[in-house]
C-alpha cells in the first residue's frame, strides 16, 4: 500500500498554527478535529494554506463540548478508530497538538500515547507579553516532542520487571510486544533485546536448554549492537546484563555436559532450581514432582557413568543377585529390565556408588518425599502440598545428596534501572 502521510490536527480560534503546520507536514490525509464553534475555521484554514488549490483528503470530527475531556477524548477515539480502518502505517502520522483548547489537546495528547504516535507542536520564536503571551503570527515555527508513550511507559516496564523476576515470562513477552508496538524506534529497539532474552528464561524454565542459550545470547548481543547508538541506555542495564551472561555460562555447561538425552548431574542441579522457583510462586506439587524426578535422574546419571545404560533397559545379566531375584518374572526383550527409582540406588549402593550409599543410608527419609509426592494431587493423591512440607522435603533433599539449587539464580532486573531507559532526556 502506498505510503500515506497523516496528519491529525485540533483546529480552535486561530488559524495560522493549523496553516504552519499544514505547510509544513505536507499531508496526503488530514484529520481535522475542531469544536462545534471552531468548525467554521476550517475552509478558511484551506484556502490560505493552499492558494493553489488543495489535493489532500480531508476528515472532519466535530467535538460537542470542547470543555469536556471525555466529549474531547471520544472525537479523537474516532479518529483513530477511522485510520485504522483505512490502513495507515503509524509511521506516516504525525499528531499536532497546538490548536483547540487544553482539554481538547490534553485528550488529543492522550489518545496518541495510547496510540504510540509522534506528536508536534507549532510554537513561535516570538510571543507577545514580553514572551508570555501568544505567537507573533508570521513567527510560527513546528517543535517535535519526545515520543509520548516513552514518557508514560513507566508502567509497561515495571510490569516486565515485576514478570520477568517472578518467572512469568510469557507475560513479561506480552508487555515487550505491547511496547515493542506502541514505543518509538528507540524504546522499541531496546524492547525487542529484553524479548530474546525474556524468550531464552521461557525456553530454560521449560528445559530447552538450546533454544534458551541461543535466545539468551541473542538478546545479549543485540544490546551489544545497540551501546554504540544508545550507550547511556544500554550501561544503565549492565547490572542486569552481568547474571544473564553468567546464566549463559552456566547453560553452556548443561550442554556440554552432552551425555545420553542430557541426563546428567548438571541437568539434575537445574531440575532443583527449577523446583526452587515453582516454590517461589506457590506452586508446591510442581516444585515436589521436579524433586522426584531429580531423585530418579541422579541415579540414571550414575548408571550412564557407571555402566553406560539406562535404567529403562537394563541388562538383566549385570543386576545384583537381589535384584535378579525381584525381578526374575519382569525380563523384557534382549534380557533387559526396567529398574524402578529403589531399585536403581540398591544397584548403585552394592556397586559402592556415592549416591547409591546415600539412599540406602537415608532411606527412611527418602521415602517420606516419596510418600508425598505420591499424595500430591500432581502424582497419585488428591491433597494440595503446603509451604512448608515443600521446604522440609527440599532440606531433605539437600542434606543428603549436598544438591542445592539456590546456586543457580536466575538474573533479575531493578525497575528503577529499566524505567528512565528508552527516553530523551534533551541532553
Amino acid at each position: 500500500m502506498k505510503s500515506k502521510k497523516t496528519l491529525v490536527i485540533n483546529v480552535g480560534g486561530s488559524p495560522e498554527p493549523v496553516i504552519e503546520s499544514l505547510n509544513t507536514h505536507k499531508p496526503d490525509v488530514i484529520y481535522f478535529i475542531p469544536s462545534t464553534e471552531s468548525q467554521n475555521k476550517i475552509d478558511e484554514i484551506i484556502s490560505r494554506a493552499y492558494p493553489d488549490g488543495f489535493t489532500a483528503q480531508r476528515y472532519k470530527f466535530v467535538i460537542d463540548d470542547h470543555n469536556n475531556l471525555v466529549s474531547c477524548y471520544k472525537q479523537c477515539f474516532n479518529v483513530f478508530e477511522d485510520i485504522k480502518k483505512a490502513g495507515i502505517s503509524g509511521e506516516d502520522i504525525v499528531i499536532d497538538l497546538t490548536g483547540g483548547t487544553k482539554q481538547m489537546s490534553a485528550a488529543l495528547a492522550l489518545a496518541a500515547t495510547e496510540q504510540g504516535l509522534k506528536v508536534s507542536y507549532v510554537g513561535g520564536e516570538e510571543r507577545t507579553k514580553d514572551g508570555l503571551g501568544t505567537v507573533v503570527s508570521g513567527t510560527e515555527k513546528i517543535y517535535y516532542s519526545s515520543h509520548p508513550f516513552d514518557i508514560l511507559a513507566k508502567t509497561e516496564k515495571e510490569r516486565f520487571c515485576h514478570y520477568f523476576n517472578t518467572y512469568r515470562f510469557t507475560p513479561a513477552i506480552d508487555v515487550c510486544n505491547y511496547v515493542i508496538d506502541k514505543s518509538s524506534q528507540r524504546m522499541s529497539s531496546i524492547f525487542k533485546c529484553l524479548k530474546k532474552i525474556a524468550e531464552g528464561y521461557r525456553n530454560w524454565d521449560l528445559f530447552k536448554f538450546e533454544n534458551s542459550l541461543k535466545s539468551i545470547n541473542s538478546g545479549i548481543n543485540c544490546l551489544n549492537r545497540l551501546s554504540e547508538l544508545y550507550q547511556e541506555d544500554v550501561s544503565r542495564l549492565n547490572d542486569f546484563l552481568k547474571p544473564i551472561k553468567e546464566n549463559a555460562n552456566q547453560l553452556e555447561g548443561v550442554l556440554n555436559a552432552s551425555p545420553k538425552e542430557r541426563i546428567s548431574m548438571e541437568t539434575v542441579e537445574e531440575l532443583v532450581a527449577n523446583a526452587l522457583r515453582r516454590a517461589e510462586e506457590g506452586k508446591y506439587d510442581d516444585a515436589v514432582a521436579r524433586l522426584y524426578r531429580a531423585l530418579e535422574m541422579i541415579a540414571q546419571s550414575q548408571f550412564i557413568k557407571i555402566y553406560n545404560q539406562s535404567t529403562s533397559k537394563f541388562p538383566y545379566d549385570k543386576l545384583c543377585d537381589e535384584l535378579k531375584e525381584r525381578y526374575s518374572g519382569k525380563i523384557e526383550k534382549e534380557n533387559t529390565v526396567d529398574l524402578g527409582c529403589y531399585s536403581a540406588y540398591k544397584q548403585l549402593s552394592i556397586e559402592d556408588n556415592k549416591y547409591g550409599k546415600l539412599f540406602m543410608q537415608n532411606e527412611i527419609k527418602i521415602k517420606s518425599l516419596l510418600e508425598q509426592r505420591n499424595k500430591s494431587i500432581m502424582a497419585h493423591g488428591i491433597t494440595p502440598l503446603s509451604k512448608k512440607k515443600f521446604e522440609n522435603l527440599y532440606d531433605e533433599f539437600v542434606g543428603i545428596f549436598g544438591i542445592d539449587g539456590k546456586k543457580i539464580k536466575f538474573a533479575k532486573l531493578d525497575p528503577s534501572a529499566l524505567i528512565p531507559v528508552g527516553i530523551d532526556w534533551g541532553n
